[in-house]
């Protein structure tokens, strides 16, 4: 067991001697610890010091952080399509990525009337697979369902739908968009 160390000058002086006489080094006051290591400065961070040091740190690394984000690559859509309307205009850019989201940039204002949505699609083998519904045709950025890659030409539409608590799962409405991928050159 330890024994508190004195806090009277007479006491720390008698202890220092009887450190001496057994060969030790005497009693420094810079030198810390069990170990008795001198460590000069230990006390310079704390309190208010250490408090703004650290604030300091954590705001470098934050400033840090988000330089790193804003100059993080722009992710490149694995496939594009470009959505016509009836009379071949294009009306609409969709932009499919790997994390399975996908992009809607509309070119042309599209009416929704009351009571209907826009519901947009894909073709996979001949069979009809619902991607999102939409309130309104703004850019907006969608998770759609895990599905395969898009292929060259795989046809994509936007139809109008009756509004209902469950989307449709097969398109019932008029289809107003449509277009084929295409898989940019890399």
């Amino acid at each position: 067991m330890t024994t508190p160390r004195p806090d009277r000058p007479d006491q720390r002086n008698a202890e220092a001697e009887q450190l001496r006489r057994l060969g030790l080094a005497g009693a420094d006051p810079d030198q810390k610890g069990m170990l008795r290591i001198k460590r000069p400065g230990a006390q310079q961070f704390g309190g208010w010091r250490g408090t703004v040091v650290g604030l300091a740190l954590v705001a470098a690394m934050m400033i840090g952080y988000y330089a790193g984000q804003s100059m993080a690559p722009v992710p490149s859509p694995l496939a594009v399509v470009f959505l016509h309307d009836s009379e071949n205009t294009t009306a609409a850019i969709l932009e499919v990525y790997r994390n399975h989201s996908i992009r809607l940039l509309p070119l042309a204002q599209m009416q929704v009337p009351s009571g209907q949505v826009l519901q947009l699609w894909t073709w996979q083998g001949g069979t009809a697979v619902p991607l999102a519904v939409l309130g309104s045709a703004a850019e907006t950025t969608l998770t759609g369902p895990e599905l395969a890659a898009p292929r060259q030409g795989q046809l994509y539409s936007m139809t109008l739908e009756p509004r209902s608590a469950t989307p449709e799962v097969t398109p019932t409405g008029a289809v107003i968009l449509s277009g084929e991928a295409v898989i940019p050159v890399r």
